[in-house]
């Protein structure tokens, strides 16, 4: 009789647990939020590993395509970058109007396209990073100079280059 009404307030925790987790709020992890872009090709990388970095830790916050772009269009607030998440913004903007506005019974093929987390990328890339960054990389490395800099940090300029010049070993 114990083994059973144990059994039972066991089971009625666990419920009650996992309905706490369930209601609960969705916590922030403690990663850097991404610096301000403001769209300089040779920051453009960085801004996206920033990115991605901080999605990763936080990817209850930001579950889906949407909230990834809106997420990444948040920290684009300067110079270049500002005006391209104006005209990406309002383009979501009325494709997610068109969207809601849209027949339940419309053909797949005449529905309205809303962009995915990897097109809103691929557009960011053709929008702001180096076309080669490869041979930008190896011409950087052909004129690097010691010139008054500390070894360590000429050193490390070095590495860094080699990694984006694609050379091998």
């Amino acid at each position: 009789m114990t083994t059973k009404h144990t059994g039972t307030s066991l089971e009625d925790l666990i419920s009650a647990l996992r309905t706490l987790q369930a209601n609960g709020e969705k916590k922030e992890n403690k990663v850097a939020v991404p610096n301000s872009y403001d769209g300089s090709p040779a920051k453009a990388s960085t801004f996206l590993t920033e990115v991605d970095l901080y999605l990763m830790a936080n990817d209850t916050l930001y579950p889906n395509d949407k909230d990834k772009i809106l997420f990444t269009l948040s920290y684009m607030k300067d110079r270049h970058a500002a005006k391209w998440m104006k005209a990406k913004t309002n383009e979501y903007k009325k494709n997610l109007k068109e969207k809601e506005a849209e027949a339940s019974d419309t053909k797949p093929e005449d529905q309205i396209h809303l962009m995915t987390w990897e097109e809103f990328l691929d557009n960011f890339k053709k929008a702001f990073q180096l076309l080669d960054i490869g041979t930008d990389a190896r011409l950087k490395l052909r004129d690097l100079k010691q010139n008054k800099k500390h070894m360590d940090e000429y050193i490390t300029n070095f590495r860094l280059l080699a990694i984006d010049s694609e050379y091998d070993d």
